[in-house]
């Protein structure tokens, strides 16, 4: 009777150990190796730590980013110091986010990080920032303005590609070139600054 008892609570121990596992394995909010978010009730998305977030590739099971369910909740984003990169498709169709805190220690935005973004009328890129992603703002609709860090030297393909309220643009001289449609469907556009720098334009 008494190794019938213990089986049964040695079992119990077992599952219990692993229903706390896969339940932590499942409400990580880690999204990077040292780098963790958090959404609060006012819709703002905090990412915090130290190097890079992770990439991430479209709404799939395992591809998406672990705020994803959240996307359309998201109004702020508030990336704070010490996180060295956005992902790629990090914050894709957020499309009722309004702005971006973007600190002087991220050196890279990824590839589609923004796209249908279509809320975001703004954002301020720090100098810092050396590489932005093909695609990295693609159909950010309400798009009115954006700086391109000196630090940037090649707009990658598809990076602005249907920004129909993006009223202007001036590329510094470090520009080398331009990927193809990286302007296309701008209908709004009406000055375009093209810096003798610039060796290649994309189709």
């Amino acid at each position: 009777m008494f190794k019938r008892i213990l089986a049964v609570m040695l079992s119990f121990c077992i599952i219990l150990t692993l229903f706390c596992g896969c339940s932590l394995l499942f409400n990580s909010n880690k999204c990077g190796k040292n780098v963790v978010w958090n959404f609060d009730d006012q819709g703002t998305l905090t990412i915090s730590g130290t190097g890079e977030m992770e990439d991430y590739h479209g709404a799939t099971f395992l591809g998406e980013a672990p705020w994803y369910d959240y996307t359309s909740s998201i109004i702020n984003i508030v990336i704070e110091n010490g996180v060295t990169s956005i992902g790629e498709e990090a914050f894709i169709e957020c499309n009722n986010l309004k702005s971006v805190t973007i600190p002087r220690t991220v050196t890279s935005i990824g590839g589609s990080a923004f796209a249908y973004c279509e809320s975001l009328n703004a954002i301020k890129i720090p100098e810092s920032v050396t590489s932005i992603g093909y695609g990295a703002f693609f159909a950010c609709y309400s798009l009115k303005e954006i700086n391109i860090p000196r630090g940037i030297t090649e707009i990658e393909d598809y990076s602005f590609f249907g920004c129909s309220s993006l009223n202007n643009i001036i590329l510094h001289n470090n520009i080398t070139s331009i990927g193809g449609r990286a302007f296309a469907d701008c209908y709004g556009l009406k000055i375009v600054i093209i810096p003798n720098s610039v060796t290649s334009i994309g189709p």
